[in-house]
């Protein structure tokens, strides 16, 4: 489906709407993969390197004063860490904080006790469990794009374009007979269906399913016939959805 064309011959838009509505449909469907590779690649780097810092961590420890505290400080980083990336809550970021300054308050001890022999060794924890915060830090953020609840960030954006997308078959194409818009609703009921399976699965045959329900709506909007002012309003309001649900994709696989 296109947007209303520009005025200038070679706008971007004018060069879009040029090309095949499957070829744009592709394209659609690939930046979220790609999105998701090199966010995956990013991501898992992250964590592996996670990972070794706290284990290496925990081996310094063993030798070190106060090394239990530390330890249990550590644990429970870890811990909240991945109890946030599965259910988010402000309540883990509280936690993992508060391990966090008591990770780094026995480390400041161990510090001041320790020989200098072992001091190199204990900066260099320190350095690692700063990381980690750091590291924390940009899942947070990630997070408070996509939204905590259903009812912030890219979650509430998605909900609403699909509701408003909802709104203009409702209220903006009474002309048509009701078979037509009938048609229209249940291809976005069945978009919608796809998009909460993706978003609860990550499964990518529900993004493609995604793909060819946007596409057969856009061929019944091409077929039907609507008058060019609603049919406009209706293209820009799908594709505003569709373009919604690739932004989320995009943010919530980093």
């Amino acid at each position: 489906m296109r947007l209303p064309l520009s005025i200038s011959k070679f706008s971007p838009v004018r060069l879009i709407s040029q090309v095949s509505v499957r070829t744009r449909i592709i394209v659609i469907a690939i930046i979220p993969v790609i999105g998701f590779l090199a966010n995956g690649v990013e991501f898992m780097t992250a964590q592996r390197e996670v990972e070794n810092a706290f284990r290496s961590a925990e081996q310094a420890a063993d030798v070190a004063e106060a090394s239990r505290e530390f330890k249990l400080a550590l644990t429970a980083m870890r811990m909240n860490a991945k109890e946030f990336a599965a259910r988010p809550s402000y309540d883990k970021v509280s936690n993992f904080t508060a391990a966090h300054e008591n990770a780094a308050r026995f480390l400041d001890t161990m510090a001041r006790e320790s020989e200098s022999s072992r001091k190199d060794e204990i900066a260099i924890m320190q350095a690692r469990v700063s990381a980690l915060k750091d590291s924390f830090s940009g899942l947070i953020h990630t997070q408070e794009t996509v939204g905590f609840a259903e009812d912030q960030g890219l979650h509430h954006k998605l909900a609403a374009s699909a509701k408003e997308a909802e709104r203009v078959i409702t209220e903006e194409l009474t002309d048509l007979p009701g078979v037509t818009t009938q048609r229209f609703r249940a291809l976005l009921a069945a978009m919608r269906v796809y998009e909460g399976q993706f978003r609860n699965t990550r499964n990518e045959n529900f993004r493609q399913r995604f793909a060819d329900a946007f596409l057969a709506f856009n061929k019944a909007s091409d077929a039907f016939d609507i008058l060019t002012e609603p049919k406009q309003r209706l293209d820009q309001q799908i594709q505003n959805y569709v373009n919604t649900f690739s932004e989320w994709a995009l943010a919530a696989s980093r």
